[in-house]
């Protein structure tokens, strides 16, 4: 409870302090602490929050799509210009190309692939079974 007290009344002071701000962001806190960090979005007041596990221990298919995101975006360095979307709002070209890029995409696994082979091969043979 001590320490949850604490790291509010840094929360708090933190609103008014950038610097204060930008090391509870760095902070690394003991274990079981570790868990928890600083976080301020844009112009709202800041909070803490649980870390997520998948940041540091991505699976494969989180490891995939973020390198392919990566990749896009580096293949659109240089590109320039905002685009309207339908609601009105105004958002960076890169940005609205990267997301049509990546939803157009599906991350499948290795071993989902080779689940998929075996699940098409069964099929066929049981269609050929239906027929004889």
């Amino acid at each position: 409870m001590e320490i949850a007290r604490v790291l509010v009344e840094f929360a708090e002071r933190a609103e008014r302090n950038p610097t204060l701000q930008n090391t509870l962001r760095k902070m690394e806190l003991p274990a079981p602490f570790n868990v928890i960090e600083y976080v301020k979005p844009g112009n709202r007041r800041g909070y803490w929050a649980r870390k997520s596990y998948s940041r540091e221990h991505p699976s494969v298919a989180q490891a995939q799509a973020r390198l392919e995101f990566s990749e896009i975006n580096y293949s659109l360095f240089g590109t320039k210009g905002t685009v309207e979307r339908s609601d009105g709002t105004r958002i960076g070209r890169v940005n609205f190309i990267a997301g049509e890029l990546m939803r157009s995409r599906k991350i499948i696994s290795e071993e989902e692939k080779a689940d998929r082979q075996k699940q098409r091969a069964i099929e066929r043979l049981v269609q050929v079974e239906h027929f004889r």
